[in-house]
């Protein structure tokens, strides 16, 4: 049965465009949320997603797939994307694509003569043609930080990540020093510098755990997770398998710190999700700098440097403490998922 919303009058209709809406998924099922509260905010909303799985969401929200759960070929999925943008032309005014600029390449053109608004989301590091494309089209281009989208373009606007701060909240559980790692395993993601410093960490204070959570999100790096998974074993770090994101919490309420060496240069939500549940973060993320190195959580990508930090932090229980109080309120004030949706409220208000 559909939940309930709460009623708007503003005249704006959303079509959102996304890859995934399943609360299942262990990588994107996030972005549930992000629809429920968008349904909070306009008349209606319109998804349309490539893969649909479980979901549950107001009267005021459609959904529709491009069928690839079902074993649609791509071409079938193009010719249902274009389909679907014309057959609801008139239920949405705006548009919001999410990550992909195929999304707003394949209907931008159209958008455009229909005089639709248009946002796009887009947190990667790389600029690419395609992004210059998207953005062509795109009234705005909406980001988490400076460093998650490089384009050199008046229509970026930082907007922050949007982290549900009461799903992601302390909790206090009883549990022996651990450190952790959440998130899809890749060769960007550098996780034999975090397998090493958590060998080295726990060295010095045996009773440390050190836990991975993840797996490959594509088969490309299907061998690449192997390898992980082998060089971890003989590190004695255990590897678990992704959890549900509603999940992710009970993971992190039995961590003290956060390890993070990715390399893509965007926000990793990850991180922020650690930090609002008060867990500390290291991390040699460059778009991390700004916000992490006045605490001094920044650091070398190598494993001597985050084993240093991280064991300073989980030795020091009134640093630890101390310093979890400090990222939560971080992720509070410039990250929440309330703050994320009243800016791009406002921001499709004012195209």
């Amino acid at each position: 049965m559909p939940i309930s919303a709460c009623p708007v009058s503003n005249g704006m209709k959303l079509l959102i465009v996304t890859q995934t809406l399943d609360t299942h998924d262990p990588v994107l099922g996030f972005f549930h949320q992000w629809v429920l509260e968008f349904s909070k905010r306009f008349e209606k909303v319109t998804v349309i997603a490539l893969n649909v799985g479980t979901h549950t969401l107001p009267a005021n929200v459609s959904v529709h797939s491009l069928g690839k759960e079902s074993g649609a070929g791509r071409g079938l999925r193009v010719t249902r994307y274009v389909s679907l943008l014309y057959s609801l032309r008139n239920e949405y005014t705006h548009v919001f694509a999410h990550m992909n600029p195929e999304y707003v390449i394949g209907g931008g053109l159209l958008w455009r003569v229909w005089g639709k608004k248009i946002g796009f989301w887009y947190v990667h590091g790389a600029v690419t043609l395609r992004l210059h494309l998207a953005a062509f089209f795109a009234h705005r281009v909406f980001t988490a930080s400076r460093e998650s989208c490089r384009l050199a373009s008046t229509k970026v606007l930082v907007v922050g990540h949007g982290i549900d701060t009461e799903m992601f909240s302390p909790k206090h559980i009883p549990h022996p020093p651990s450190m952790l790692s959440v998130g899809r395993f890749s060769p960007s993601k550098k996780l034999e510098v975090l397998i090493d410093a958590m060998k080295t960490v726990r060295l010095n204070i045996p009773e440390a755990q050190g836990r991975i959570v993840g797996d490959a999100a594509t088969p490309e790096n299907v061998e690449y997770a192997k390898h992980i998974q082998e060089y971890a074993k003989t590190a004695g770090i255990r590897i678990e398998r992704p959890v549900l994101h509603t999940d992710v919490p009970s993971v992190l309420a039995l961590s003290d710190v956060f390890l993070n060496a990715s390399t893509t240069g965007s926000l990793d939500k990850a991180v922020l999700e650690a930090m609002a549940c008060g867990v500390v973060p290291v991390t040699s993320n460059v778009a991390y700098k700004p916000m992490l190195s006045p605490y001094g959580l920044f650091v070398e990508p190598k494993p001597e440097s985050f084993a240093k930090r991280a064991g300073e932090i989980l030795g020091n229980s009134d640093m630890r403490q101390k310093l979890g109080t400090q990222v939560r309120e971080e992720v509070v004030k410039n990250h929440s998922l309330s703050r994320l949706m009243d800016v791009l409220q406002s921001s499709y208000e004012s195209i």
